[in-house]
């Protein structure tokens, strides 16, 4: 029997862009092409030379594709099998990406409010100090009251410390 490429069929394929995480990547990825090159009349002719370059490409790996097809076949089979078990086995890789991604951060919430509530009162004690003691350069009584007494303990040596 013989076949054209546009006839081989990948059951795999029709598999793995049936799970929704797939199917909700595949749909975000169509749209931000599609609006990236509608963008501007020079994305556009770049996008449309890049998609005759790939059915180019597709015709002449045609010859090849017929001449595997049987062994084509046989890694679909495989492929398509191997995602029965996986989805048998991880019954999350059919849930919708909203669900899983709650599942996913829903345990390390409470770190990361912590490393937030962190960093916003580091954020706060530094716009607070920087506020009080004012800006660098723009005053200089606030730069004079600011300055320590004795110089000598701000003062760094390009020594490394001797430790006994």
């Amino acid at each position: 029997m013989t076949a054209t490429a546009s006839n081989l069929h990948l059951h795999s394929i029709e598999k793995i862009s049936g799970l929704p995480v797939i199917s909700s990547t595949i749909s975000l990825t169509q749209g931000l092409y599609g609006r990236v090159k509608e963008s501007t009349t020079a994305s556009k002719v770049i996008f449309e030379l890049a998609e005759h370059s790939v059915q180019k490409a597709a015709q002449l790996a045609e010859p090849v594709a017929i001449t595997l097809e049987k062994p084509i076949k046989i890694a679909d089979s495989v492929v398509c099998n191997t995602i029965d078990i996986v989805g048998t086995q991880i019954g999350k890789a059919r849930e919708a990406p909203q669900k899983l991604t709650n599942v996913i951060t829903s345990p390390v919430k409470p770190a990361m409010n912590y490393v937030k509530e962190v960093g916003s009162y580091g954020v706060q004690t530094v716009g607070y100090f920087y506020n009080k003691l004012g800006y660098p350069g723009t005053s200089s009584e606030k730069q004079t009251e600011t300055e320590p007494e004795n110089e000598s303990e701000f003062e760094t040596t390009n020594e490394p410390e001797k430790h006994g």
